[in-house]
């Protein structure tokens, strides 16, 4: 059987927003909306959360989650997910799953859907890995660098190639990974130790209304307009 574990990574410091994963988002703790999507998910077989906080801990185990205790060295700001990730497997965590996925808390407005969306595209594509991404609503050919002290920029595509009227511009779309939904086979992923998989992965399209990661207090107050929409949307049904 192919067994799928999510892997929830929970960091208690956080320079953005003090206490993040605790940090209250439309009324709960905003790590409560990821373990929920979780436990509404068809698919998914256990679920590891990796922290060293212990109120982390302790709201996990209410939802009958493993908790693995992140070692003082994974739990700080150079530490990688693909270091914990590597951690998990060295600990054996994984040993008994096929796949596992990386669902982090601060994506609150990811849903279940998404995650068994993103599950199925990987089981129906040979257990292909699967990272889930959002449209830019910009295009290339307009992003640039710029130095502040040189007062110059510097275009993120070669000047040559820039092109002056949009309907010049090459019509596909361009994406950036949201951070919600990373899926991977183990054994693949012991090969690659990369949840961006060297950059062979297939995507899984997240709304861009929805596809925030909360890295700041503005981030929350994006998230908490978006809830107040949708709560009155749906009590008008």
């Amino acid at each position: 059987m192919n067994k799928f574990c999510a892997v929830v990574p929970a960091r208690k410091g956080s320079k953005g927003v003090v206490g993040k994963n605790l940090y209250p988002v439309g009324g709960i703790p905003l790590i409560e909306h990821t373990f929920r999507q979780l436990d509404l998910s068809k698919y998914i077989d256990g679920v590891i959360v990796t922290t060293d906080d212990q109120q982390v801990s302790e709201l996990a185990r209410s939802h009958g989650y493993l908790v693995a205790q992140r070692p003082e060295n994974l739990a700080t700001d150079s530490a990688t997910l693909d270091d914990v990730i590597l951690d998990l497997m060295r600990s054996n965590n994984l040993e008994e799953y096929h796949s596992f996925g990386v669902f982090q808390p601060t994506s609150p407005l990811r849903q279940a859907q998404d995650i068994d969306g993103a599950i199925k595209l990987h089981r129906l594509n040979n257990f292909m890995s699967v990272i889930s991404a959002t449209e830019i609503p910009y295009h290339i050919y307009e992003i640039f660098e710029y130095d502040k002290d040189k007062k110059s920029a510097a275009w993120l595509r070669a000047k040559s190639t820039y092109r002056n009227r949009r309907q010049d511009y090459p019509e596909k779309p361009i994406y950036f990974m949201d951070g919600a939904i990373y899926i991977h086979c183990c054994q693949s992923y012991k090969i690659t130790r990369s949840l961006n998989g060297n950059m062979n992965f297939l995507m899984y399209l997240i709304p861009s209304e929805r596809a925030i990661d909360i890295d700041s207090i503005r981030d929350i107050e994006k998230v908490e307009r978006y809830l107040k929409i949708m709560s009155i949307e749906n009590s008008k049904k």
